[in-house]
């Protein structure tokens, strides 16, 4: 089932061209890929084994703390508009079961939302619905629905906004 989730998640990105670089995080080190460079990827039960045109890297499943992607490749920090005034991180860890933390930062106090969709875009939960402080924070969202039930396994997604300003993440909830 997890090879199956991971595959679903590049092949998403991929097709979808919303990012342009993979990230695989163990425990040893972060293995950053450019999704263009991929020419191959190929699973078995254990492991997965990707392929570019400089080298071919095998990971076992077990080592994989969690893969994200980049959408921000090439931009500077200075380029980035002053009106945001928030930061959202990547949950940790992803994939996860049963729980996850999210963290972001706010360079003021603020009202800030963060709302779970499932891949069909519907509403699982409304994690955050009110006003922080500046500075970092951690909230932990231990993977069940507005209505305590436990979620499936699957890709999420999880917007944060405030002041009419979004930022969306993926993760992945395994069982």
């Amino acid at each position: 089932m997890k090879q199956i989730l991971i595959l679903m998640m590049v092949f998403t990105s991929v097709i979808s061209l919303t990012a342009e670089v993979l990230n695989i995080n163990t425990a040893q080190q972060t293995y950053t890929y450019n999704l263009t460079e991929i020419v191959g990827i190929t699973l078995d039960n254990e492991s997965m084994m990707l392929e570019t045109p400089a080298n071919t890297h095998t990971f076992l499943f077990d080592d994989i703390l969690y893969m994200d992607f980049d959408l921000t490749i090439g931009v500077d920090n200075a380029d980035i508009p002053e009106s945001i005034s928030f930061m959202l991180n990547q949950n940790y860890p992803n994939p996860f079961n049963p729980d996850t933390n999210i963290s972001f930062s706010l360079t003021e106090a603020d009202k800030v939302e963060i709302i779970i969709y499932n891949s069909k875009g519907q509403k699982v939960r409304t994690l955050v619905d009110g006003n922080y402080s500046a500075g970092e924070h951690i909230v932990n969202w231990n993977g069940k629905t507005d209505e305590q039930k436990p979620a499936i396994s699957g890709v999420y997604f999880y917007r944060m906004g405030t002041n009419g300003i979004y930022l969306n993440k993926k993760m992945i909830l395994l069982k």
